[in-house]
């Protein structure tokens, strides 16, 4: 089953933090966009494990402050966390390379409705 969305939806917040444009809840959860409200519901036709949590990662911004990265989902039978992606800065990608070499974790993007559709 496929789910999409007609019109103009994604990833992409307006600002950090609960968007109240994009973002709603999914089974008492709060989702910061409509993809990862979607994406909740594949994991959820898959019958995968997921959280959406407290998992934090270190990293230095682009002002060499420390700072924590905060991926979307967990799957704790796969040890990979899922970052839903639809909007990409340049701060976003420092922020991501800074976490990811800094903690060594395991990190999927997905940046389409294509991508979360097809994911198994």
């Amino acid at each position: 089953m496929s789910i999409s969305l007609k019109g103009k939806t994604g990833g992409y917040r307006t600002k950090s933090g609960r968007s109240k444009i994009h973002g709603g809840y999914y089974n008492n959860i709060w989702m910061d966009s409509s993809w990862e409200i979607i994406f909740a519901k594949r994991l959820d036709e898959l019958n995968i494990k997921w959280n959406r949590g407290n998992f934090k990662f270190p990293y230095i911004n682009e002002k060499n402050e420390l700072r924590n990265y905060y991926p979307d989902f967990y799957l704790p039978d796969r040890d990979l966390f899922i970052e839903i992606k639809g909007y990409w800065t340049s701060q976003i990608r420092h922020k991501m390379d800074g976490a990811l070499a800094m903690s060594k974790f395991q990190l999927k993007i997905l940046e389409s409705v294509e991508e979360i559709n097809q994911f198994n």
